[in-house]
């Protein structure tokens, strides 16, 4: 039987802990069985276990489980060494970051040192990146930097990308839905938006409510559902208030 090839994968956090890029690297591994990936990533509880096996992935979590901050603050040395042993054991066909964060400093470690291998780095900010401090930008674009390739979740980080490294192949691909677990349930409602979103500023929930306003006076039966919770709920119904789009 023919060996996979092997992906070595760094990521801040992996699960039991889920967000929008958890999920994401978890359905590509799904979705590309003939690939073997070793996911390293920070172990944040001692209630995790430091290593754990599927058919075609390994978790690797490093650090002490002493909470999220400590352990992600050890990762770019702690991921670092463990890439290392890796290495020195398996052949990679690259190394992929998600997020030009802690995971994507390790790979920048990596690259340093490894500079023949091809280093992906994929973005899902979901942030204003001009508007962030100098040295969270400064360290963001040495990584984007060393990137051979670039996949971004929107176009706007796919421009933000370009503009840094404009020599590294850069594609949008967007967040997917796995169409096996979510289907509509009869006919659907044209006119009805839903959006399943914490509500934090960074997913601009609030913007699609005033967006909504206008919506409506072209589309009069045009509804919106939100699907989450978070700081800014209270905001949010008062903007709805304000707006009059109580039925809506």
């Amino acid at each position: 039987m023919l060996e996979k090839s092997r992906v070595l994968v760094f990521t801040t956090a992996y699960r039991p802990l889920i967000g929008g890029s958890e999920i994401a690297l978890e359905e590509m591994v799904r979705h590309l069985p003939d690939i073997f990936f070793d996911i390293v990533t920070p172990r944040h509880r001692r209630a995790f276990l430091k290593k754990e096996s599927g058919n075609n992935f390994c978790v690797h979590r490093v650090g002490f489980g002493l909470g999220e901050l400590l352990d992600k603050l050890s990762f770019p040395c702690l991921g670092f060494l463990k890439a290392l042993r890796l290495m020195s054991k398996n052949k990679y066909k690259a190394i992929h970051a998600h997020q030009a964060s802690y995971g994507g400093g390790v790979a920048w470690l990596v690259k340093v040192f490894f500079p023949k291998t091809k280093f992906i780095l994929t973005l899902q900010e979901g942030k204003e990146l001009n508007k962030q401090s100098p040295i969270i930008k400064f360290f963001r674009n040495l990584m984007i930097r060393k990137a051979d390739a670039v996949t971004a979740i929107s176009v706007y980080l796919a421009d933000f990308a370009r503009n840094v490294n404009p020599k590294a192949k850069i594609s949008v691909i967007p967040n997917g839905v796995d169409t096996e677990k979510f289907k509509p349930a009869g006919n659907p409602d044209k006119n009805t938006l839903i959006t399943v979103s914490r509500l934090v500023p960074k997913n601009g929930v609030g913007d699609l409510i005033k967006a909504v306003k206008k919506i409506v006076d072209e589309i009069p039966d045009a509804k919106l559902i939100i699907v989450g919770g978070g700081p800014l709920r209270k905001n949010y119904e008062l903007l709805i208030t304000d707006y009059g789009l109580g039925d809506k």
